[in-house]
């Protein structure tokens, strides 16, 4: 393929991409890409989301049962990783009083390797722990947000 051929391969998909993201329009290839609506105003968004929370939230009851659901799912999650926090922090612990024959002296290459591990996966570990607390803090306060909005609404019961 010539130089020429290439470059004008080039600029055809250029083009080609620009219309398959609405950017631009293909000389007789309108039918194939129809123009693309305006994104819809913040406004707009907001009213749909707000008919969405109506539909998936008709009644309080509803709302108060999807919210203790969720409630629940992200409680057991933090039980799960406080648990697996003290299993690791166990786990270390029972390894440590096992290095007293080594008092004073270099560990083994093995031993620096697992204590290394250990150290590496109670710190993910304690990690993970924070995360899910922070979550249910962030799924409260959107929650509670939700619920502000609903009540705003007279059609909500």
């Amino acid at each position: 393929m010539t130089r020429m051929k290439r470059a004008l391969l080039a600029l055809w998909l250029a083009s080609l991409a620009q219309a398959v993201a609405g950017q631009a329009r293909l000389p007789g290839c309108d039918h194939l890409f129809p123009a693309r609506p305006d994104s819809p105003s913040d406004a707009e968004v907001a009213r749909i989301a707000e008919r969405w929370l109506v539909v998936w939230y008709p009644t309080r009851a509803k709302f108060d049962e999807a919210r203790a659901g969720k409630m629940r799912e992200k409680t057991a999650c933090i039980e799960r990783a406080h648990a697996e926090v003290a299993e690791l922090e166990r786990e270390r612990r029972e390894f440590e009083s096992t290095l007293t024959s080594y008092s004073g002296k270099p560990l083994p290459p093995s031993v620096r390797a697992y204590l290394d591990a250990s150290t590496g996966a109670l710190a993910v570990a304690r990690k993970h722990e924070l995360q899910q607390e922070s979550d249910l803090v962030r799924l409260h306060e959107i929650y509670e947000a939700q619920l502000k909005r609903l009540q705003g609404r007279p059609d909500w019961r």
